[in-house]
């Protein structure tokens, strides 16, 4: 499997289950490639979004002001463990790394590699 490289980041066609979370990621290191495609991975995953806004609005005599702030904040806390890699490149200086993460409870994930170990042995 070739990986496509396209403006320095990562495409390619590696094919995945619903289930599954393929994260790409690029680095001068390749800690720093893994890292990228975890965040990558953690986007794709649920996230907490936390907003607030404040309008402050005043009048003095003729004088209208109106003062608005908003704060918005995405939170992901997820722990991507059992990361598989798929392919890995290094190109001119640069680490190229795809890595698959399988979104299933644990029972989930026994059940199908179960399945998987009874499709071989047919």
């Amino acid at each position: 499997m070739k990986l496509r490289h396209q403006n320095g980041i990562l495409k390619n066609n590696i094919p995945f289950e619903n289930y599954e979370n393929i994260g790409y990621g690029s680095g001068a290191t390749k800690d720093e490639a893994k890292q990228s495609a975890k965040v990558d991975i953690s986007n794709s995953l649920q996230t907490t979004i936390k907003s607030s806004l404040i309008i402050n609005k005043s009048s003095t005599n003729d004088t209208y002001s109106k003062n608005v702030n908003k704060n918005v904040e995405e939170i992901s806390n997820v722990e991507l463990d059992n990361l598989i890699t798929l392919k890995s490149e290094y190109i001119d200086g640069v680490y190229y790394i795809a890595l698959k993460y399988i979104n299933l409870s644990f029972a989930k994930k026994i059940r199908l590699k179960f399945d998987d170990i009874k499709s071989v042995k047919k």
